[in-house]
């Protein structure tokens, strides 16, 4: 069950995403969401020394504090935030935080840096109703918000003239897919860490891409049918 709500969560946060920055970089592991969520994670697990509910609460906080910055840095007054620019601060963004993840496990304690690395790989062993049902409360309240901004997320991949033309207000409907995409993000990496799946995007989701090898087999299934399922 977890398996297929991580799946769910992190096909329909990549779709939302690549359709609103109208690229196929703009899946949220390349744009520095899911590697803010590990910093989180790994500060705690580092530094603090955090129990699991507290690892999960930061892997959560890492990656909506990245997606704040991101968006603050990309937006410009008078033009907002404009998709290019989002996934270009983006990626700059992940670099940075992937070396500031990599320096916290090369400095930290033998077992302490296991234990971070073995988070890292993300994982659906163990995994019961206790990640399941925050998960399934998450995606009930964010995946009816994403569905009915489905709509407005289409016409803006017409260009925001077009988009504002036909009365769409562009800068507050894509604030809003930002929140819902990332709280898709944290909820579905806090449950079960950076599962290694493909976030197909609109062309991938046509083409039926398979999911890569290394995957789990479920949450690659879920994701293609949450992208699928988004267009």
């Amino acid at each position: 069950m977890t398996g297929l709500l991580v799946g769910l969560a992190l096909g329909l946060s990549g779709a939302i995403f690549q359709s609103m920055s109208r690229n196929p970089l703009g899946s949220p592991d390349l744009i520095g969401f899911t590697t803010g969520s590990a910093t989180g994670a790994l500060l705690q697990i580092l530094v603090f020394g955090g129990g699991a509910v507290a690892v999960t609460a930061s892997s959560a906080g890492g990656a909506v504090l990245t997606a704040l910055a991101v968006y603050l840095v990309a937006y410009r007054r008078g033009g907002g935030v404009a998709g290019i620019r989002l996934v270009l601060i983006g990626v700059a963004a992940a670099a940075m935080l992937q070396a500031l993840n990599s320096y916290l496990i090369t400095r930290a304690e033998l077992v302490e840096a296991y234990e971070a690395a073995f988070w890292l790989t993300g994982s659906l062993n163990g995994r019961d109703w206790d990640q399941a049902v925050p998960l399934a409360i998450a995606l009930a309240v964010l995946v009816p918000a994403a569905l009915l901004l489905s709509r407005s997320l289409g016409m803006g991949e017409l260009g925001d003239d077009a988009a504002q033309a036909l009365g769409v207000r562009v800068q507050r409907t894509r604030l809003l897919l930002v929140v819902a995409g990332v709280g898709l993000v944290a909820a579905a990496t806090a449950a079960a860490g950076p599962v290694p799946v493909r976030r197909a995007g609109r062309a991938a989701a046509r083409q039926a891409a398979d999911p890569p090898r290394r995957g789990a087999a479920v949450p690659g299934g879920a994701d293609r049918c949450g992208s699928a399922g988004y267009q």
